[in-house]
């Protein structure tokens, strides 16, 4: 390889390296632009728990403890019922549907646990609060509601509320580092796929000879091929008679 084979696969090679950084770059801006001008949410939790509503014999108070695990899967569904964003919606005056309300909602349970949390999402943290505690007592109403007996009895387990939501300080979407990593890896993966695609395309190129190999020679901007000289010696025997260099001597006057 001379000079100027060096000189081209130099320029070559920075060429498709910062088309790849520009790649890189690109996603990752793109990425910022949609994490600026995505619409912040923000999310407000209440914590529940569920106990035995009155106190007994030890094994009522068993039974009744039971019962109350037994009894959060029951509360997760009735959290997202229609009962309960109906309510809801009437109470505060949302201007938003059940199903709307209820894509707002989110309930997290634990196994063999009393407790859960009510998450609510709103558009600002005041609203996500008020929201939360709205949601909340109404599905407090509700358990109570569904739990009553018949006989007009007391119910065995109530379910009441451990922690007020408090006002979040923070948006919970859009979450700026997971968002700016998501575009740092796709502009890798995209840039990585640019290098891999220009290095295949680069040697189908020359296998077609479309571009010169680096056996070709470069001399006033031509390509030419360097012909293949044969290595054995040339002996002076092998010239024909009359061709040889001293017989042209001696033929000259």
């Amino acid at each position: 390889m001379n000079r100027g084979d060096l000189h081209r696969t130099l320029r070559t090679s920075s060429l498709k390296w910062i088309v790849a950084v520009a790649v890189c770059l690109l996603c990752v801006g793109a990425a910022a632009v949609g994490n600026a001008t995505a619409t912040r949410e923000y999310t407000a939790v209440c914590a529940l728990y569920v106990s035995p509503a009155t106190s007994g014999t030890p094994g009522e108070t068993y039974q009744g403890s039971l019962m109350a695990q037994d009894r959060v899967m029951s509360y997760r569904d009735l959290a997202l019922s229609d009962r309960v964003s109906e309510k809801s919606i009437a109470s505060l005056g949302l201007d938003m549907s059940v199903p709307e309300l209820q894509s707002r909602i989110s309930v997290e349970t634990q196994p063999q646990s009393v407790a859960m949390d009510v998450s609510v999402t709103g558009t600002s943290a005041a609203e996500a609060v008020r929201m939360s505690r709205e949601v909340c007592q109404q599905l407090v109403e509700a358990a109570r509601w569904g739990d009553s007996p018949d006989d007009g009895g007391g119910p065995i387990v109530a379910l009441r509320i451990l922690q007020e939501p408090l006002t979040p300080e923070t948006p919970s979407s859009p979450r700026t580092g997971r968002n700016l990593g998501i575009g740092l890896l796709a502009g890798l993966l995209l840039a990585a796929a640019v290098v891999v695609g220009w290095d295949r395309a680069e040697r189908g190129f020359r296998d077609r000879g479309a571009l010169p190999d680096t056996d070709e020679k470069i001399r006033g901007g031509r390509h030419f091929e360097v012909p293949d000289w044969p290595t054995e010696e040339l002996n002076v025997d092998s010239w024909r008679s009359g061709d040889r260099p001293q017989d042209r001597e001696e033929s000259r006057p």
